[in-house]
């Protein structure tokens, strides 16, 4: 069978409305090494399914998330890149779509150290 997509879609309740495009968060654990970074981007206006949307980890060290989004009946494409505070692992990443909240989180796992 074919894998699963990158990009899961979900049907959630809307959540807060505030302004923000995008969040960015790192969990650390003993002695403040990171385990794990989330990332979480408001779509424009008109993007309503995963489909309309790529995500892809960028950079040497990989430190770079762009995200670009195809904004349907608004026409044109929106694209953010977005600075990671730490080196992330681009074969480690998972992502959800909630259509109703217009919302993307991925959580991508900390490159390692070795």
């Amino acid at each position: 069978p074919p894998p699963p997509p990158l990009i899961e879609e979900v049907d959630g309740s809307p959540g807060d409305t505030h302004a923000r495009t995008h969040e960015v968060r790192v969990t650390r654990g003993a002695g403040g090494v990171p385990v794990a970074v989330e990332v979480t981007c408001d779509a424009p206006v008109g993007v309503t399914s995963a489909a309309q949307l790529c995500a892809t980890v960028r950079g040497t060290p990989p430190r770079y998330v762009h995200v670009e989004w195809s904004s349907g009946d608004v026409g044109g494409k929106t694209k953010t890149c977005i600075a990671l505070p730490v080196p992330v692992d681009p074969d480690d990443v998972s992502a959800v779509f909630r259509k109703k909240e217009r919302r993307l989180t991925l959580r991508l796992a900390p490159a390692s150290s070795e």
